[in-house]
């Protein structure tokens, strides 16, 4: 108890006093019914859409009045066949992967569950059997996490409407009016079953926007049907206004958040705003909505384009966000600040460095909770190449891969057009990068690049993963991010992929860099030091240390030192600093390929050929390294998520020392074939490789810069 009112001091110390303040203050009102009172539960009155109609209307039917408004979107389906024919152009069988059930659903862009409405509305289909929610109470009884329903997340995600992208996809392919009609009928059920206020749907301003993303996708895609009526339109618009209308009573909630929650509140109210001028309170939340928008983005965006969440995904639905909120204010004649467009093109910059050229996918870093929220491809989850090229055409009009199904979001941003793009090619190989605002840093070649994140906190962090190594090696992650799995589910499941543990750096004493918090905080956070970043030249070096278990009783100091040799091979070296007796654990968690032990090392044989990892310390470490393969699902160890609420096997390399320190560790990655050879591992080493002919001396020191020089010479004969 002590201990945890300690971590929870810290990390109220750490978040500040007013954030500490208003986010206690929240949770009062939440405890005290104070959002019963301010947004009651109700039912849809008969005729709702004219509670939110501005006054001075003319009489002549909703819908009409609407058109005469001459309200635009990004994309216009007068051009309809153009644009199908410019999709089939880049993806000829695109019709085959899109999803047009609406029993049908794929969860997460990954798990795929046969669901029947309304009762999938209020389902958790991750769990056996599935499990329902309650419908009927207020939004504000319904916990993120309970062990009847266990993850919100599961039943929130029907209600972001995903589907019916996929819906108007086809509807461009095919013309077949019958996907308008179901669109229809999708949004009356979701209506009739979640009144105002009542039900888990009404709980977040977030989902709520989501939700209104894709019905206004709809909405422009087949409003000129024959299933689009005065009556559903006049009854859509109610439904719309009172969700808009609940996002502007709660917004405050999501600044507390720090997070994408207040942008996609901000989207929701200024698309609302812009494109349904009849309603009373539109030029209020456009202007709100906007306001929102061009604040939040100097906060979650660093000047150098990483994102304050510390998260690929999170910054991938923040490029989502704003091209939507972009696209519909360009077309309809609105323009957002400078400020805005500055950051979004230090996200530009920033994308291009960590996707990787080969296959699109960018390392799995940071929270990942499975959101794509602009799916106008069907690329891969974790293929950025749609939005990496969406971005760059909007600042550019150019596209930077080659004609491919990621091209359908510039297409569908953009208009046909988009195809006649002459695109810059080839990608160019990665480049070594320093991002410091973040604390992000990477080397990188034509044929292998690395990735580590050596953060000092000034703000919320996500997962306890200072020092971590991404490798890529010819287009492959062998060294990767163990992901993110469940934010909220059954132990040992329950946010186990923040802990260090999983990632691959050391750990101390079996803990972590920082202490656990409540729910998504960290306590004690620490400071990361560069004390190298040199990225030119035939060798590449980088250092950093981080101070996360000064925190001990016997403090000790983490020191890792990586260098890349001749193209493809890589040496990590982790000093461990301090005077006295402690356990430490080196991870690595590497990609499902059959793994062969060796005499001194292991060989993942995989597509590109066999790559080899080797862990070499002073004396070999306690019971020898410790292998594991996601043998079970009630063991953690030995499996990575790349989708939410989806896990697939990862192979476990964990070399366990229980020594006085200092203790130093040397991993050598690369191609198969190389030999190492030391006699002191306090003054250096030599790798000899393959190809090429060449051996490196490593000279080492621990007091100054680890890597004191690096001679790259002919093997001897």
């Amino acid at each position: 108890m002590i201990a945890k009112i300690k971590t929870a001091w810290q990390t109220a110390r750490d978040y500040g006093l007013a954030w500490t303040l208003r986010r206690l203050y929240y949770e009062v009102q939440l405890r005290t019914g104070h959002h019963k009172r301010k947004l009651p539960r109700r039912v849809w009155q008969a005729r709702e859409w004219e509670n939110w109609l501005r006054s001075d209307l003319p009489t002549e039917p909703l819908l009409d009045q609407w058109r005469q408004s001459d309200r635009h979107f990004f994309f216009d389906l007068g051009e309809r066949e153009k644009l199908a024919a410019a999709i089939r152009q880049i993806h000829p069988d695109v019709l085959d992967q899109l999803y047009l059930d609406a029993g049908h659903q794929r969860y997460f862009s990954k798990l795929e569950y046969d669901l029947q409405f309304p009762q999938a509305w209020f389902t958790n289909p991750f769990l056996s059997p599935p499990v329902q929610c309650a419908p009927d109470k207020h939004w504000s009884e319904y916990p993120m996490h309970t062990e009847d329903y266990e993850d919100l997340k599961f039943v929130w995600e029907s209600g972001r409407f995903a589907i019916v992208y996929d819906w108007v996809r086809a509807y461009v392919l095919t013309g077949d009016e019958a996907l308008a009609e179901r669109y229809w009928q999708h949004i009356e059920s979701w209506v009739a079953h979640n009144p105002p206020n009542t039900g888990p749907h009404w709980k977040c301003g977030q989902e709520t926007s989501l939700r209104l993303m894709a019905w206004y996708v709809g909405w422009f895609a087949f409003k000129d049907c024959p299933a689009t009526t005065a009556e559903r339109f006049e009854k859509w618009l109610g439904a719309i206004a009172a969700q808009a209308y609940r996002i502007s009573q709660d917004y405050h909630y999501s600044y507390l958040q720090q997070s994408n929650h207040a942008v996609s509140e901000g989207l929701g109210l200024y698309v609302t705003g812009l494109l349904f001028p009849q309603l009373q309170a539109a030029e209020k939340w456009r202007a709100m909505g906007k306001r929102i928008l061009e604040e939040r983005v100097t906060f979650l965006i660093r000047p150098d384009g990483t994102y304050f969440q510390k998260s690929h995904n999170y910054l991938r639905f923040m490029v989502h966000i704003y091209l939507y909120v972009l696209r519909v204010a360009e077309v309809n004649g609105d323009r957002f600040s400078d400020t805005v467009h500055a950051r979004l093109r230090a996200s530009l910059d920033y994308l291009q460095a960590i996707v990787d050229p080969q296959t699109g996918r960018t390392p799995n870093f940071g929270s990942n909770d499975g959101a794509l929220i602009l799916p106008f491809n069907a690329c891969d989850f974790a293929d950025y190449r749609p939005t990496l090229n969406a971005l760059h055409y909007y600042f550019n009009r150019t596209l930077v891969d080659a004609p491919g199904p990621w091209w359908e979001d510039s297409l569908w941003l953009f208009g046909s057009a988009t195809v006649e793009t002459e695109p810059l090619r080839p990608r160019p190989p990665h480049q070594s990068r320093r991002f410091d605002h973040s604390g992000i840093y990477t080397l990188g070649s034509a044929k292998s690049w690395g990735f580590v994140h050596a953060e000092s906190y000034r703000d919320r962090p996500a997962h306890a993963d200072a020092l971590h190594l991404d490798l890529w090696w010819r287009g492959l992650n062998v060294c990767v991010d163990p992901g993110t799995y469940l934010y909220y589910g059954r132990q040992p499941w329950l946010d186990a992929y923040k802990h260090t543990r999983f990632h691959n750096t050391v750990s101390v004493d079996g803990k972590d860099q920082m202490e656990r918090g409540y729910r998504f905080t960290w306590g004690y956070w620490h400071e990361c030091r560069v004390n190298a970043h040199e990225g030119a030249g035939a060798v590449l070096q980088m250092e950093f240390e981080h101070d996360g278990y000064t925190r001990l009783a016997d403090p000790v100091v983490h020191r890792r030192a990586i260098a890349r040799v001749d193209e493809e091979y890589w040496v990590v070296v982790d000093d461990l600093l301090g005077t006295a007796l402690h356990e430490v654990d080196l991870h690595w968690l590497l990609a499902d390929y059959p793994l062969v032990e060796k005499t001194d090392h292991w060989c993942l044989e995989t597509p590109e050929g066999d790559f080899a990892i080797g862990i070499y310390g002073a004396t070999p470490p306690d019971g020898g390294v410790a292998v594991d393969r996601g043998e079970s699902r009630q063991q953690v160890v030995g499996w990575r998520s790349n989708y939410y609420g989806h896990l697939e096997k990862a192979i476990s390399l964990r070399a366990h020392y229980q020594r006085p320190l200092p203790l130093r560790l040397v991993t050598c990655l690369g191609p198969a074939g190389w030999q190492w050879r030391t006699e002191d591992l306090n003054t250096g080493f030599e790798l000899r490789t393959p190809t090429g002919d060449w051996q490196f001396r490593l000279s080492l020191n621990r007091t100054e810069q680890t890597f004191q020089d690096i001679i790259k010479s002919k093997h001897e004969n």
